[in-house]
């Protein structure tokens, strides 16, 4: 292939936070692999992963990252949000501390970020019968913090390609505010540069 023919894509950071146990690993696995296998250890440190989309013929390449969501790992993971330009807020509908401590998340994102990322609240595992957390609840909690509110299942693939993709869109429509006056935040492809380009990753 001929390197002039390479897609050049606009690089979103998405840091994927919350509570230990609520299905961070799981949400990314669907997104990213289209898969799901409960897996109960937990993640230690960060890891990361790539997915492609397009929002307005501009493409986009989201660098996912997750995170653990132990209290002694938050220092390892502060150089991976502080330079993200969004942030999925995950709690699990069936343990209502989860939901309580989006709070507590928000004000260490906000302590060490110089620009604020766009936020997206998610609700995971709306599929299951025993729930503690209404959809009242946390949407009240997403107005009160002034961010959108999602309810998803990572084992029923409910809304996991919608929170991305949501995400991504307020990344982009924000753009301006997220990313310095000198960087590129909009490339149009035509129809023939999408032909012309065969990029994989």
């Amino acid at each position: 292939m001929n390197g002039a023919n390479k897609i050049t894509y606009l690089k979103y950071n998405i840091v994927v936070m919350g509570d230990p146990f609520v299905g961070k690993s799981s949400i990314i696995e669907r997104y990213v692999h289209g898969k799901y296998g409960p897996c109960y250890l937990q993640t230690i440190g960060t890891d990361y992963f790539k997915k492609e989309l397009e929002i307005e013929a501009n493409p986009i390449l989201l660098y996912i990252f997750d995170t653990a969501g132990q209290e002694d790992m938050k220092t390892v993971i502060r150089s991976i949000y502080r330079n993200a330009q969004g942030i999925l807020l995950v709690f699990d509908f069936s343990r209502h501390q989860t939901l309580r401590h989006i709070r507590e998340w928000i004000d260490l994102i906000r302590m060490n970020c110089e620009v604020m990322p766009e936020l997206l609240l998610v609700g995971n595992k709306v599929d299951l019968k025993d729930l503690k957390v209404t959809e009242d609840e946390a949407k009240l909690m997403a107005e009160s913090l002034d961010i959108r509110f999602i309810k998803a299942s990572a084992k029923k693939n409910q809304n996991i390609t919608e929170s991305f993709e949501q995400l991504a869109k307020q990344i982009f429509t924000n753009r301006k505010r997220l990313y310095p006056p000198n960087v590129i935040t909009s490339i149009r492809l035509t129809n023939q540069d999408k032909e012309e380009s065969s990029c994989c990753f």
